[in-house]
């Protein structure tokens, strides 16, 4: 390892001011919200969207894929090669492939759907491989009407979500002691509403729902 960090300094001694460092302490949905909505930051010049976020396993905590959906793809560049990178440390036993994976936590039959519904594109990885990252992009937004899935379509699967979000069940053990978490509320149902509308389907669509 030691060569590996001699070459690390000798690039980090040649940015010099190109690089900074900052550290947030705070719980990951606040936190992500903040860097994308805090307007003081870029008085401060400090970055709001990234090129690469890696979460290693946290999404074992956070709720899958559904939470890197919410809040990890907005802060994402729209140059279409940034991504987000995580793996499953937990669970990878439960699944066998990441359309099985992402499945448990939105409801959604394959990864296809996962793009029209929200924006999310899976790019590479093998759930079985723990030590392999997966890696994840955002399409670029809004969709057009025509990859859309249809009204009726999206309503009964927020219905869904809304007993997933309300209702969530308990914690799920199985018999090798594998865990599958589902901690997030009613705020973030309303986060999945907001990034439908970002992903292109009209607000409207969702006053019934809501009423």
């Amino acid at each position: 390892m030691r060569p590996y960090f001699i070459k690390l300094a000798s690039a980090l001694s040649a940015t010099k001011q190109h690089i900074k460092l900052e550290w947030m302490v705070g719980e990951l949905c606040n936190t992500a919200q903040s860097l994308l909505f805090d307007q003081e930051r870029a008085k401060l010049n400090f970055p709001t969207t990234f090129d690469r976020i890696l979460l290693s396993n946290i999404p074992d905590y956070t709720g899958g894929s559904l939470f890197v959906s919410l809040y990890i793809l907005p802060l994402l560049k729209c140059n279409g090669h940034s991504s987000v990178r995580f793996n499953a440390l937990f669970n990878n036993g439960m699944f066998k492939d990441y359309a099985d994976y992402s499945k448990m936590y939105t409801l959604l039959p394959n990864l296809e759907s996962q793009v029209s519904f929200l924006g999310m594109s899976f790019q590479s990885g093998d759930v079985k491989q723990y030590k392999q990252l997966s890696r994840w992009t955002s399409v670029k937004l809004p969709l057009p009407s025509s990859s859309l899935a249809t009204q009726d379509d999206v309503i009964h699967w927020l219905t869904q979500m809304f007993f997933l979000f309300a209702l969530p069940p308990e914690e799920t053990i199985d018999e090798q002691y594998l865990r599958a978490y589902f901690p997030l509320n009613m705020l973030s149902f309303m986060e999945l509403i907001r990034r439908l509308v970002t992903v292109g389907y009209p607000p409207h669509w969702f006053s019934t729902l809501l009423a």
